[in-house]
């Protein structure tokens, strides 16, 4: 070979080196932009689940301290009926006592227990036993539920 052919294929070669350097730095470059992004949205949607629980907690829809509004499921519909019990979601807050308290006020029924949980979706239920004299039915009708 001659001496011209070798520094053709070396320059070729260098060149192709270089070319695959550029590349090279152009893809770190995208993973490092991709890894920016995938944090930021990220960030995002934290921040939106923040804002979503904080809107839910800011609605009520009766206008009291602790209790929020009636729960109407089967459950809940099958304890009015069989065991005399309103289900209510109440502040997380809320003592037993504060519960009692206020349903007491509200319905100007007599109170004779309340239970309390936490469910999965982070609310609060209070299962309140009303005493003998008092129905649970006629409470759910006078707020229009039954």
């Amino acid at each position: 070979m001659t001496d011209g052919v070798k520094k053709e294929k070396i320059e070729e070669k260098a060149q192709s080196k270089s070319e695959d350097k550029g590349l090279q730095k152009a893809n770190n470059k995208s993973k490092k932009e991709d890894s920016a992004l995938k944090e930021s949205k990220t960030a995002k949607s934290s921040n939106k689940q923040s804002k979503g629980t904080a809107k839910k907690k800011d609605v009520k829809a009766v206008p009291f301290k602790y209790v929020y509004y009636l729960l109407l499921t089967e459950k809940a519909i099958d304890a009015i009926s069989t065991k005399n019990t309103l289900v209510f979601i109440v502040d997380v807050k809320a003592k037993k006592s504060d519960v009692k308290r206020e349903i007491e006020n509200i319905f100007k029924v007599k109170v004779k227990k309340v239970n309390t949980l936490i469910d999965r979706k982070g609310r609060k239920k209070a299962y309140v036993s009303l005493m003998p004299g008092y129905s649970a039915e006629e409470v759910a009708t006078q707020l229009g539920m039954m």
